[in-house]
């Protein structure tokens, strides 16, 4: 962000029941800024893969809820392979820009 705050952005999800305009993330609305950095081609009503689900102020949350990270599929099968367990380190790589806030 603009002052140097790092932002995590879901990657599109057409089978999740979330759409970007539903997640906040501190003073702002993932729908707007997905928008607004796609040129409208990721729309705010589209539906987002929200995984890691780390943030409990990013969604309504139930007050039982956990952070949560999963694999499933391919994914889950290849970290099985590698010996990947509880307690062992994740790491998510990403690119990233520098952005501009207007209103």
């Amino acid at each position: 962000m603009p002052d140097g705050r790092m932002l995590s952005l879901p990657i599109t999800d057409k089978h999740s029941l979330i759409r970007y305009q539903d997640i906040h993330w501190q003073e702002y609305n993932l729908g707007k800024i997905v928008s607004d950095l796609t040129g409208g081609r990721i729309s705010a009503s589209h539906f987002a893969h929200l995984d890691p689900d780390l943030n409990p102020e990013s969604l309504p949350r139930h007050p039982e809820w956990r952070p949560v990270f999963g694999q499933t599929g391919a994914a889950q099968g290849h970290l099985h392979n590698q010996g990947v367990q509880a307690g062992d380190v994740f790491l998510f790589f990403g690119r990233f820009r520098q952005t501009a806030v207007r209103d």
